[in-house]
């Protein structure tokens, strides 16, 4: 009998907002080993290196605390993803922003670059 437990996919959570990341990582974890990123570089930077099976992306990702920048929003990062490798496009997407205009303009993005199943789900965030 195989006593180790099988390794749960991967689900990263995109957003700005720490509260955001307690509920959605709640939601996931139970399905993914759920990583968090706080920005578009940062979670670009997640998804060259690994595989995710499951990302929910926030449009509004706010400022930089270090620089008062504004940060690149999800819509720069969905833009960004239609370059990542196949093996790198996540399956499934969940776009969980209340930004009903970015949200489409992101969900349009990651259909064109050939996200097979992407969401757009704003009330449950």
């Amino acid at each position: 009998m195989d006593t180790q437990a099988e390794a749960k996919p991967k689900a990263l959570v995109v957003d700005d907002e720490r509260h955001r990341h307690d509920l959605l990582g709640w939601q996931l974890e139970s399905h993914y080993d759920v990583h968090h990123a706080y920005g578009a570089q940062e979670a670009l930077e997640a998804m060259k290196t690994n595989r995710y099976a499951h990302v929910s992306l926030d449009h509004d990702l706010g400022v930089d605390p270090a620089t008062g920048a504004t940060n690149p929003t999800g819509k720069d990062l969905s833009a960004a993803m239609a370059g990542l490798p196949a093996d790198h496009k996540p399956p499934s997407v969940r776009i969980h922003s209340w930004n009903h205009g970015g949200a489409i303009a992101m969900k349009k993005d990651l259909e064109a670059a050939g996200y097979p199943a992407v969401v757009y789900s704003p009330a449950d965030a």
